[in-house]
């Protein structure tokens, strides 16, 4: 497999370059290509951090991260969007666009300086449109969609804008279970059929455990822990960090349950 990100001692938190605080242990990891990963933990341990890191919107305080064999900080904003896609958690407060012109955002780094779409752009953004199974909404305005509808566009604009990686930070929030299925199934299917490399934070543990091909958990004493959904479970990481009176984690199903003795 070919090597795709290399995260080299990297040390993540706010505040000036090496002076900063820190909010996890320094973390080091390869990532490859074709690579569906989730990145799970609770809330306010630093997922949103992380993701923010690795693509460049946050600087490290210490460390390295390489896309392609290449240091992230020497990327300038066009050469890295070549190479990284994001969609982030926030939500668009977009009315009076059409969902094709907004996944047409996604062929930008792509055009020449008056921004035009050519014929291929438009195959592309066609394409992507089909990938996420909404080219019924093309005429439609983004404005005017369900929240499921929404992000499946979004995500179609991430997938026209054709870089290796993609990365999304919880981008099933607010969505009914079957749009969550849904997504979740069509972003492992974007890893399978083109190669890409999607990282996503999710709090839908149970998809992740069917679906990864690796699994990022960030466990209670703010390590991040490395492994196959499988190993996580049997080395027993999982289970320390979702540890609760009230639910209990059923190993053979790989689902959470209710405590009978409550």
């Amino acid at each position: 497999m070919k090597e795709i990100i290399n995260i080299d001692k990297l040390l993540i938190g706010y505040g000036p370059k090496n002076e900063g605080c820190a909010i996890m242990a320094p973390i080091s990891t390869v990532v490859y290509e074709g690579e569906f990963i989730c990145l799970i933990g609770e809330n306010g341990k630093g997922k949103s951090t992380l993701l923010k890191t690795l693509s460049g919107n946050l600087e490290a305080l210490s460390g390295m991260v390489t896309i392609n064999g290449r240091n992230l900080s020497d990327y300038d904003n066009q050469e890295l969007s070549t190479q990284l896609s994001l969609v982030l958690t926030d939500k668009l407060s977009i009315g009076l666009i059409t969902v094709f012109d907004l996944v047409a955002f996604g062929r930008y780094p792509f055009t020449n300086w008056l921004a035009k779409i050519s014929k291929k752009d438009d195959s592309i953004i066609t394409e992507s449109l089909k990938a996420c199974g909404i080219e019924g909404l093309a005429n439609r305005y983004f404005g005017n969609l369900s929240d499921g509808e929404k992000q499946k566009v979004l995500i179609a604009r991430a997938i026209a804008q054709q870089t290796p990686i993609i990365i999304l930070d919880e981008p099933l929030n607010h969505l009914d279970l079957i749009n969550k299925v849904e997504i979740f199934s069509l972003l492992q299917q974007l890893c399978r059929t083109t190669n890409k490399t999607i990282i996503i934070s999710t709090h839908q543990v149970e998809l992740a455990l069917q679906a990864a091909d690796q699994l990022w958990l960030i466990t209670n004493d703010h390590q991040l822990s490395v492994s196959t959904p499988d190993d996580a479970i049997t080395n027993g990481v999982f289970d320390k960090a979702f540890k609760s009176d009230k639910v209990t984690f059923n190993k053979q199903s790989k689902t959470f349950q209710l405590r009978t003795n409550l």
